[in-house]
């Protein structure tokens, strides 16, 4: 057994008469506080130093210490010593033996006031102080893996919320050699995480009753008992996890409607099941993983399916139901993409029809995972978890149940070569131009400035090359953006293009809003908003019928051919609008 299904026996031991309906991964947020301290420091002078002050003291002359040290030819080691004793005070200028000094012959140690940085750490959500020498979880580590991150309890420590006789304590422990005897200032403070799974269970009496443990894998974390008897979970953890319309489409509702008929696997935790399978396999894999955002593979899921197409093993991944264009899903279909390009032992495809979580190993063995949405009420709102339920289907049933990849309504229409890309492209300069000259007789504005024949980042438009691969699709995607959205906002700011120049010219705003949300996707970025998501999905519907063009055979080089004709099209037409 894995830790997944280890918790899930803790759990029936510790909450009897509960059921887990869900383990998320979480991440603990811990400060980590780099602080400045005034400490006694007890330590001895180093070998040369300590016989040098011990000759001082028996009345040596200091001209003479040098030959009797055997430092008569290294005398920058001597002159070093030598100030070294003057900064440790023991000696005075003259080079007579200091109080200090004598105190260090006496007891053989010297006791220094010094002013040393230290760095303690403080728990987000208990308030605990604790050192650590581990590494913990940063930002990206958790973008990376999706990981969910628990909200602080504790408010950002400064210098006066500090427990000093706690610090202190922490930091002196069983150190006789370095004691904190003040805290002069908080220099800087950072949040790093640790990792840990929050479970969360209803009672099989009353959906209304729910209970949540933390564990470090197989590891009750019983630490934070009191914090979860006093809070709720919506103050632990924010649970808006995107689920596209999984729970509402067609094929998920036919699935729910024939897996009484399955066989459902009860003895493992769905999840580690489906990620044994997918180690165990030797020869192929077919793997079909729903947008939502509980399913997208995670680094570690990527790496694994890396590891076995190093291997050799065939695999062909589905992605189905509608695209979840946010900046974790892109950066992970970026990573399948390159696997693709990578290994011809992979195939990767998108299915507008959703599936269940779902591989098949080796045509002999399946996990389908299919989900519970389960709400859970407090005094903030509703919350939404799914719960997983695993089946296991005969090779048969499996077959039966494999999702037609139909490639219906897809772009399919490519540009032959470099030479009637180049063509295309100089039809759409003109085209631009003779537009851009007739808002200036309307006195409109325009991009071309006065006094000049071509507009900004002309020559990077002129050069857009003929896409064939998802970097070739980028560069054309910020020509595009450059030349017509940028070079606009610079000139006459944004707000006009999304104000006057929609109302004006609604077709071109919507291919230059379009193909900057396409831009914007392939590079991750600025896909926070969920109105830029929204119309992004709407955009790729239209262009695609919702597929991703890194997910279907010539994608790229298809969504060239229709953009730019999608372009020039927008400027004639916006054109005769004017003319007319």
């Amino acid at each position: 057994m894995g830790y997944r299904s280890d918790i899930g026996q803790m759990g029936k031991e510790l909450l009897s008469g509960y059921k887990q309906i869900a383990l998320i991964d979480v991440a603990i947020p811990v400060y980590f506080l780099e602080i400045s301290c005034f400490c006694n420091k007890v330590e001895t002078l180093p070998i040369i130093q300590d016989t040098l002050l011990r000759l001082i003291d028996q009345k040596f002359k200091l001209i003479d210490i040098p030959k009797i040290m055997g430092l008569e030819n290294d005398m920058e080691i001597f002159e070093k010593a030598f100030y070294d004793l003057l900064y440790y005070e023991v000696i005075k200028k003259n080079g007579v033996i200091s109080e200090v000094g004598r105190d260090y012959l006496k007891d053989d140690q010297l006791n220094r006031f010094v002013k040393l940085d230290k760095r303690i750490c403080v728990d987000g959500l208990s308030g605990d102080i604790f050192l650590s020498n581990q590494r913990y979880a940063n930002d990206r580590n958790l973008r990376e893996t999706g990981t969910l991150t628990l909200k602080t309890q504790i408010k950002r420590p400064t210098l006066e919320q500090l427990d000093f006789y706690t610090v202190k304590k922490i930091l002196n422990g069983d150190n006789d050699k370095e004691q904190v005897i003040d805290i002069v200032k908080v220099n800087h403070i950072a949040v790093n995480y640790k990792r840990a799974q929050l479970a969360v269970y209803v009672s099989t009496t009353s959906q209304d009753s729910v209970q949540f443990l933390l564990f470090d894998r197989a590891i009750q974390l019983s630490e934070y008992d009191d914090l979860i008897d006093e809070i709720q979970l919506s103050d632990l953890i924010s649970l808006n996890m995107e689920e596209g319309n999984f729970f509402s489409s067609d094929s998920m509702n036919n699935f729910k409607g024939i897996s009484e008929q399955f066989e459902k696997v009860v003895k493992e935790d769905a999840f580690e099941r489906f990620d044994r399978l997918l180690f165990e396999a030797k020869n192929e894999i077919q793997l079909y993983i729903p947008f939502i955002q509980w399913t997208i593979p995670d680094l570690n899921m990527i790496n694994m399916i890396e590891n076995k197409l190093k291997s050799k093993l065939k695999i062909e991944l589905t992605l189905t139901g509608d695209l979840l264009p946010s900046n974790y899903v892109m950066r992970r279909i970026s990573q399948l993409e390159k696997l693709a390009n990578d290994y011809p032992n992979f195939e990767i495809h998108h299915d507008l029809n959703y599936s269940a979580y779902c591989v098949n190993v080796d045509n002999y063995q399946n996990c389908i995972i299919d989900f519970e949405r389960r709400i859970i009420r407090d005094n903030n709102g509703d919350l939404v978890l799914l719960e997983p339920l695993c089946y296991e289907l005969s090779q048969d049933q499996y077959r039966q149940l494999m999702i037609d990849s139909s490639q219906r309504g897809l772009p399919t229409e490519v540009f032959k070569s470099v030479k009637v890309v180049k063509e295309k492209l100089k039809k759409i300069l003109d085209d631009f131009y003779l537009f851009d000259e007739a808002q200036r007789l309307l006195s409109r504005k325009t991009w071309v400035p006065s006094g000049s024949s071509t507009a900004q980042d002309h020559a990077s438009f002129e050069n857009i090359p003929l896409v064939t691969n998802r970097n070739n699709y980028e560069v054309m995607l910020t020509a595009i953006n450059k030349f017509l959205f940028e070079s606009l906002k610079d000139k006459h700011k944004a707000k006009y293009f999304f104000g006057d120049f929609k109302d004006l010219y609604p077709e071109l705003f919507a291919l230059i809003n379009k193909n900057r949300l396409y831009r914007n996707a392939i590079q991750h970025i600025c896909l926070d908003k969920q109105e830029d998501r929204d119309q992004l999905a709407q955009y790729l519907s239209q262009d695609t019928e919702g597929r991703y063009p890194g997910l279907f055979k010539n994608g790229y080089g298809a969504m060239q051919y229709l953009l730019l004709n999608q372009l020039q099209q927008a400027l004639r037409g916006e054109l005769e609008k004017i003319r007319n």
